[in-house]
């Protein structure tokens, strides 16, 4: 891993130059072991780059991120989550970290390379949602990837589609796995014995809420400490968001938003997901902050779901299926020459 990192100069660039490199300005550059080329995605403090190895040609994904104070640590805590995971062996639906480090201003991570999210596919769905045979599948994945998380003793956050990734289309391993990433909210979460202490400067006024608003828990809105609980509200929105809809889809302001999510009793969602959930609404609404998801009662009542409607894990997924066009924009369109490229490489 790289604590400090080397940069190989564009052609006619002087040394002062890169002094000035910004994290939104690398493609081109040769940085730690890396050639960083196109950006494939960007947020408010990072950007995403597609880069390759000088020593084995690896594809991955470079993110930079700028050094300031609120942010600070953030690639360093992201690094440690995903670490932990590989070392308990459960990082199925996670990136690797090939490399990481901090570089002029910005820091960085280099992470398996990915494909797209689950919002952007569902973008190019029928009416844009997704069919159970996919939709029962995509579920059952991001209930792993919460569980494992929560292993390692961290909670999410933040869980809306467009943190849930597949894999890249030439990585035949990971193509059809549900990744989560950006652990930028994650925190760990608290027991009896040692509870999560919320300070706050200033009394709530207005709307507040941890996450996304249309995805986080109603605790979030409320300053209360937050636990696993809340994750599986999380899970709980995707589910209806993918299969049907939120019963704020239709609402505009957040203010709307919040009212409707606190005013809601558990009973209120059944409309919206299959008769299965029922029992799992019902376990949700006597856990307490402290209290551990019955995650086995969960992946039972989702395999009643695909049981009922004889769906298998071998069945395609809808983003496998779609129409040509679609898939070139979303860049799954698959090249034979290159998927033998790629094979090769990661079998050595």
């Amino acid at each position: 891993m790289s604590l400090n990192c080397l940069i190989n100069l564009k052609t006619n660039e002087s040394y002062d130059d890169s002094t000035n490199l910004t994290f939104d300005k690398l493609t081109g550059y040769k940085i730690s072991d890396w050639n960083i080329f196109e950006v494939i995605g960007k947020g408010g403090f990072g950007y995403v780059y597609r880069c390759s190895s000088m020593k084995d040609r690896r594809q991955a994904a470079f993110k930079a991120e700028k050094d300031n104070e609120f942010n600070s640590a953030d690639v360093l805590f992201e690094c440690k989550i995903l670490q932990l995971l590989e070392k308990e062996g459960i990082s199925k639906h996670f990136t690797h970290v090939f490399d990481f480090g901090q570089c002029l201003n910005f820091q960085f991570m280099v992470v398996t390379l990915l494909g797209p999210n689950l919002y952007e596919i569902c973008c190019y769905l029928p009416e844009e949602k997704y069919e159970l045979t996919t939709w029962v599948r995509v579920m059952y994945q991001i209930l792993e990837a919460i569980q494992y998380l929560h292993k390692v003793g961290y909670i999410h956050n933040d869980l809306k589609p467009g943190n849930f990734v597949i894999g890249n289309k030439y990585d035949i391993k990971r193509r059809n796995v549900v990744h989560l990433v950006d652990f930028g909210l994650a925190s760990k979460y608290g027991d009896e014995k040692n509870p999560v202490t919320l300070k706050y400067k200033t009394e709530k006024t207005g709307i507040e809420y941890i996450g996304t608003i249309t995805h986080c828990s109603p605790n979030a809105h409320l300053r209360t400490e937050l636990g696993r609980r809340d994750d599986i509200w999380g899970w709980l929105f995707l589910s209806m968001d993918f299969y049907n809809e939120m019963p704020w889809t239709n609402l505009i302001t957040e203010e709307e938003i919040e009212n409707c999510k606190l005013s809601l009793k558990i009973e209120n969602y059944c409309q919206y997901l299959p008769i299965e959930y029922n029992i799992i609404l019902e376990n949700l609404k006597t856990l307490g902050v402290y209290d551990e998801p019955k995650y086995n009662l969960y992946y039972n009542q989702l395999e009643l779901i695909m049981k009922k409607f004889k769906v298998s894990w071998n069945d395609s997924y809808q983003w496998e299926l779609l129409p040509f066009e679609a898939k070139e924009i979303l860049n799954l369109s698959v090249s034979k020459e290159l998927l033998l490229d790629m094979t090769q490489e990661n079998d050595t």
